[in-house]
């Protein structure tokens, strides 16, 4: 059985790669839907984004502020993670 503490860090390594660094919209929706319950909530600096499809669109517009992979608002959170 897996250690509560490495399903944690699997769903941040998950939520931080794959999905704010998805640059296709169909697959990050698809991501966000297995991970994210229908009305999670994402807060960045500029608001609060209640719901997959806001959450998408908050990231779409994230990714088109920091274009680049992999993400400029991911590297600091990545590298402590390790």
């Amino acid at each position: 059985m897996a250690d509560g503490n490495d399903v944690v860090t699997d769903l941040l390594v998950r939520n931080l790669l794959e999905i704010l660094n998805e640059k296709d919209g169909a697959i990050r929706r698809a991501l966000l839907v297995e991970l994210w319950s229908e009305d999670a909530i994402f807060i960045d600096p500029e608001a609060a984004h209640q719901g997959t499809e806001k959450i998408d669109k908050a990231i779409a517009w994230l990714a088109q502020c920091f274009p680049g992979s992999p993400s400029p608002w991911l590297v600091p959170y990545v590298h402590n993670m390790a």
